[in-house]
């Protein structure tokens, strides 16, 4: 059973590399559902998430006393990210450093737009005004 749960995992990272388009929903989807988590998350524990968005990855974090603790997982995508907060470009974070996008225990957050990219093209999107939730754009 698990050899052929591998097979199906691996046949379908092999689809999905030749797709950058498809790639890049998928990452769009996990990256939609995280930001979803962490207002949850926030909201409920009446804590300050925020997300860490370098070049081709992210992090959720929590606040904490002395700064920032990694509440998961660099997830690195393999693929390049844009983001932009209000319109504007925002360079990406330095390792260890602070989290570009911040989910609130009043359930506001960062007003965003990340692009997912390949080879400079833009293949899908997600976005939020900072109050709705966020939406996934192709």
């Amino acid at each position: 059973m698990m050899l052929l749960l591998g097979i199906v995992m691996g046949m379908a990272g092999f689809t999905f590399a030749r797709d950058p388009q498809r790639v890049a929903s998928q990452e769009a989807n996990l990256f939609l559902q995280l930001v979803q988590y962490a207002r949850q998350q926030a909201v409920l524990e009446r804590l300050t998430q925020g997300i860490r968005i370098d070049a081709q990855g992210y992090q959720l974090l929590n606040a904490s006393e002395d700064g920032w603790e990694a509440a998961g997982r660099h997830r690195d995508i393999g693929l390049d990210l844009r983001l932009e907060i209000d319109g504007l470009p925002v360079p990406h974070a330095l390792a260890g450093g602070a989290p570009q996008l911040l989910m609130y225990g009043n359930d506001e957050h960062t007003p965003f737009t990340l692009h997912f990219e390949a080879d400079n093209v833009r293949l899908v999107s997600v976005s939020s005004d900072g109050l709705n939730d966020p939406q996934f754009m192709h």
